[in-house]
C-alpha cells in the first residue's frame, strides 16, 4: 500500500516447498514510477524464503521481468487428441482453433485488428443494455 492506493498485490501460494506466483497486478498510476512490483516482489520472495520454500515458480506465462529472476526455464505443452470418430473431430477442431489464435496472435498484421475490434465490441456492448 503507498496511502491509499494499493500499489502491488498478488495472489500466490505455498505448496511442497514450492511458492507459486499465480497472479500479480501494479497499479498504473503516479506510484508506478517508483517500482512497487519489484519491491513486492522483494518481499514475496523473502516471504518465500521465511515458510521454506526452496523454489519460487513464477507459473505460466513469458512477462520479459520473469527472465531477469531465473536462472531455469521450463517450456509447457498442450496435447489434445481424442477416443472415436466424434472425439477426433472435436480434437482437430480444438487443435485448428488453438493453431489459429496462435498464427494470429504472432502476426504483426492480424494481431492489431484483432484488438481494434475486440475494442469496438466492447464499446458496443457497453451502450447496449444487457439482457438476462
Amino acid at each position: 500500500m503507498v496511502g491509499d492506493t494499493v500499489a502491488a498485490t498478488n495472489l500466490g501460494l505455498c505448496f511442497r516447498g514450492t511458492y507459486y506466483h499465480v497472479l500479480a497486478s501494479y497499479d498504473d498510476g503516479p506510484v508506478s514510477r517508483f517500482g512497487p512490483g519489484a519491491a513486492h516482489l522483494h518481499d514475496l520472495m523473502q516471504y518465500a524464503i521465511a515458510c521454506d520454500c526452496t523454489v519460487f515458480d513464477f507459473t505460466i506465462g513469458d512477462e520479459p521481468y520473469k527472465r531477469d529472476w531465473c536462472d531455469e526455464e521450463m517450456t509447457l505443452y498442450d496435447h489434445v487428441s481424442g477416443a472415436g470418430l466424434r472425439g477426433h473431430a472435436i480434437a482437430g477442431a480444438v487443435n485448428a482453433a488453438r493453431g489459429a489464435k496462435r498464427a494470429i496472435k504472432q502476426s504483426p498484421v492480424l494481431w492489431p485488428v484483432v484488438l481494434k475490434v475486440r475494442t469496438m465490441v466492447a464499446a458496443l456492448r457497453k451502450g447496449t443494455p444487457s439482457v438476462e
